[in-house]
């Protein structure tokens, strides 16, 4: 079972060949449908050129090769993950348009949450503040995005937000890879591999996972609304306004998504604070003044544990809301889709 479906169940498929399959330019031709798992293909291929530009980097200690490390390496799994979106909304979404989302929406998304986070930067305030301001500005985007797409649907909606969400993650990755390698004696290659690495596994469960989940709220909310304006308006008359309670299930998503993003970001510094107290570590520097190397690295091991349990119990609460979403719509659906009338038994011959 897929997370974010292809196509719903009631949507009409479009014929390989015939009249909308044919090239205007050759006439009685047909235009071979684009394949698939360009995505998984592009993964694996960007990963080889990675560990390539990698060793080529080590071998000849060239800093030129920097800035096309971190753009690889960064780029590498939300790129991937928006072709996998592209293959998943074809027909849907023109494709240009999802690009337009990955880069415009990605740099657009970093400039305006490097904007408001610089006043609350510094402060553990910072790092709950950013959850509310990066979803705010990725929101925003797909609202922007969402414009003119038509048969609006929380699946639909889901794919347009793994977009921006990777699109985001690409740009915000590249800057902290950049951030990491900056050493006062030079370049630090490793630490930079490291946080390319770390981010690159994290990014599907972090703001590719959470854009999502706003995206299929919208389009649910977008696909109703546009259901009753179809409905209210009739011959000579405007198509009716939008309720202010249809809007509420996405504030309460936007709210939800930005804590889950908060308790991610928070995560570390949690771990930590419980990892000093159980291990006593910091009684011992209170009384002692110092920290036996034993109860740093006890604590340390506990405090990497206990993160990477709060980031697997924020990825599956995240993963669970989404495909709840997705289900719920389309359960609805089904529901109030018209059923055939029964055949008369007159009809069927004795």
């Amino acid at each position: 079972m897929t997370l974010i479906p292809e196509y719903p169940k009631y949507a009409p498929r479009v014929p390989a060949t015939g009249p909308t399959a044919t090239d205007p330019t050759t006439a009685g031709s047909t235009v071979d449908s684009p394949r698939r798992g360009y995505w998984w293909k592009a993964m694996l291929g960007g990963l080889g050129l990675w560990v390539l530009t990698v060793i080529v980097t080590i071998l000849t200690r060239n800093a030129n090769l920097v800035p096309t490390l971190i753009l690889v390496g960064s780029f590498l799994v939300p790129f991937s993950a928006s072709l996998l979106a592209i293959e998943k909304t074809r027909g849907r979404i023109n494709p240009t348009r999802l690009l337009m989302a990955f880069f415009v929406g990605g740099i657009f998304g970093v400039l305006a949450a490097s904007i408001f986070e610089a006043k609350v930067s510094g402060t553990l305030t910072s790092l709950l503040a950013a959850g509310f301001i990066e979803e705010a500005v990725k929101l925003t985007v797909l609202a922007c995005a969402a414009r003119h797409i038509v048969r609006r649907t929380p699946g639909l909606g889901a794919w347009l937000g793994v977009v921006v969400g990777a699109g985001f993650a690409a740009f915000e990755s590249a800057g902290y890879a950049l951030n990491s390698s900056l050493d006062g004696g030079g370049i630090n290659l490793l630490a930079l591999l490291e946080t390319e690495a770390l981010r690159g596994l994290l990014a599907p469960a972090g703001h590719v996972l959470w854009t999502a989940i706003v995206g299929a709220t919208l389009f649910a909310v977008l696909g109703r609304l546009d259901a009753r304006r179809a409905a209210k308006a009739g011959p000579g008359r405007a198509p009716s306004t939008a309720p202010i309670a249809a809007w509420i299930p996405l504030v309460l998503t936007y709210l939800g998504v930005a804590v889950l993003h908060a308790a991610w970001d928070l995560a570390g510094n949690i771990a930590g604070y419980i990892a000093v107290a159980v291990t006593g570590a910091g009684r011992y520097q209170a009384t002692y003044g110092f920290t036996p190397e034993a109860v740093v690295a006890e604590a340390q091991n506990l405090a990497n544990g206990l993160y990477l349990a709060g980031v697997i119990v924020v990825t599956v609460l995240g993963v669970v809301w989404l495909t709840a979403s997705v289900l719920q719509y389309e359960a609805t659906q089904s529901r109030n889709r018209p059923r055939p009338a029964p055949m008369s038994s007159a009809l069927i011959p004795e």
